[in-house]
């Protein structure tokens, strides 16, 4: 589990992420983006990105900006 430390660096990453994705960021992208913070051990960064990705993945635009709007 995270600390909560933890889990804001995740929740932080995950609203920047749909935020790109809701300014046209690709999710090839953000996988690359997720490649390169692996290398440099940010895993709760990556977790983040991942959760946008997967949400984007299962989603539509309007309900990623929804998503976004409810979160901010």
């Amino acid at each position: 589990m995270y600390s909560e430390e933890q889990q804001d660096i995740v929740y932080s990453y995950y609203l920047l992420a749909l935020y790109s994705i809701s300014q046209g960021e690709t999710l090839d992208e953000l996988e690359y983006v997720v490649s390169e913070f692996e290398d440099d051990d940010l895993y709760e960064q990556c977790d983040g990105i991942r959760q946008a990705i997967n949400f984007a993945k299962n989603n539509t635009m309007q309900s990623v900006l929804a998503e976004l709007d409810k979160e901010i």
